[in-house]
């Protein structure tokens, strides 16, 4: 959780609008989800959470990022004021309760990763995901609170056939693996994580891979706000983002790299 006055003045503190006055850090949470936020061998790392340091470093102190279960983090933003959290698509649902910057972080698409023996029943009959959604035969696995964007979310609303888990990435796979569900939806750098640091790079023998022209769509992840959250705060948080994103993407790359 971060105080939203603590961040207003430490920004404004940052571009020589406070005098002398500073504070050092600030507090904020992620969801586990690897490459973007992990707990590494020196403390919480990962795509999106060195981008948000390197992005708050620019102005003079440091970003405390904590990992959280989703649905403790989405309560925190509900319920208390300032709360943040980096990293999350803006819905119309989060935004009934939340403030979000704009984007940090961009992706270009996802994949659906299928059970080996549903593979070619599911690709014979459907040439988009929306119709996948709608069909009872085929069951998708997700984590509780997951959200993948405005429009795919919009379209699991008419999902017919559905596995919900309370916990993360890891345990979609693990289930899929198992047959309880037929696919999940998946982006390209979580499952080569996963891949390289969790199977060690070993095929899979139980999972493959299918792509729909309908999931080729640009998605954004922006750092989301308790509601009082005021707007000059989140204007002086998009100064930092407009100032400072090209930057911090390039190096948070870098720093992954040994990762993958």
């Amino acid at each position: 959780m971060c105080k939203i006055v603590t961040i207003l003045m430490t920004f404004m503190s940052g571009y020589g609008l406070l005098g002398q006055e500073q504070i050092k850090t600030i507090e904020l949470s992620a969801p586990l989800k690897p490459p973007y936020y992990f707990k590494g061998p020196n403390g919480v790392t990962g795509l999106i959470v060195d981008f948000t340091r390197c992005l708050f470093d620019d102005s003079g102190y440091q970003a405390q990022i904590s990992i959280s279960p989703v649905s403790r983090i989405l309560e925190d933003v509900r319920s208390k004021p300032g709360s943040c959290s980096i990293g999350w698509f803006q819905t119309p649902e989060r935004s009934q309760f939340a403030k979000f910057s704009e984007p940090i972080w961009h992706e270009n698409q996802y994949s659906v990763i299928v059970h080996s023996k549903k593979k070619n029943s599911i690709q014979s009959k459907h040439e988009s995901f929306e119709s996948l959604l709608r069909d009872p035969h085929f069951r998708m696995i997700f984590p509780k609170g997951v959200s993948y964007g405005p429009a795919i979310d919009r379209w699991m609303t008419h999902l017919k056939s559905k596995e919900v888990v309370t916990g993360n990435f890891r345990q979609v796979i693990a289930m899929l693996s198992l047959g309880r569900a037929d696919y999940a939806l998946v982006n390209p750098p979580e499952w080569e994580f996963y891949h390289k640091q969790v199977m060690q790079g070993r095929p899979t023998k139980t999972l493959d891979f299918l792509s729909f022209p309908d999931l080729k769509q640009a998605t954004s992840r922006h750092i989301m706000c308790h509601s009082e959250s005021s707007q000059q705060t989140i204007a002086t948080i998009n100064t930092l983002i407009d100032a400072r994103a090209e930057i911090c993407n390039t190096m948070a790359r870098k720093n992954q790299e040994r990762h993958f």
